[in-house]
């Protein structure tokens, strides 16, 4: 959505409104890798957890204070943590479900 909010809202062309998304796409790859090295190198998947999930709230409700016309930084800035957090989210949530169910079916499962 946010876009055709900068294509629609900010007059901006397509173009632009990529391009505006180059720096926040950036983190969502550094989440997963901050989530990587943390999960090999110390466990705390809960913590990985809830620090992802209060980077997306956080950076969500950021967006969402956004005005029509607003300082140009924001609209850089204030959309890293959501991406941040969404990376950092959805790998603990893969070893949360790999780690949460037994796995000695999973062979006899793949190998049909």
């Amino acid at each position: 959505m946010l876009p055709l909010y900068f294509q629609v809202v900010l007059g901006e062309s397509a173009a632009q409104a990529g391009a505006r998304l180059i720096i926040p796409s950036i983190a969502t790859p550094i989440g997963g890798l901050v989530t990587g090295v943390v999960m090999s190198r110390w466990g705390h998947l809960p913590l990985l957890m809830r620090a992802g999930a209060a980077l997306m709230a956080l950076g969500n409700g950021l967006v969402a204070l956004l005005k029509f016309h607003d300082s140009q930084w924001k609209y850089y800035v204030w959309l890293f943590p959501a991406n941040m957090g969404q990376g950092m989210v959805y790998p603990a949530i893969l070893f949360t479900f790999l780690g949460a169910f037994e796995h000695a079916g999973m062979i006899t499962l793949c190998s049909q």
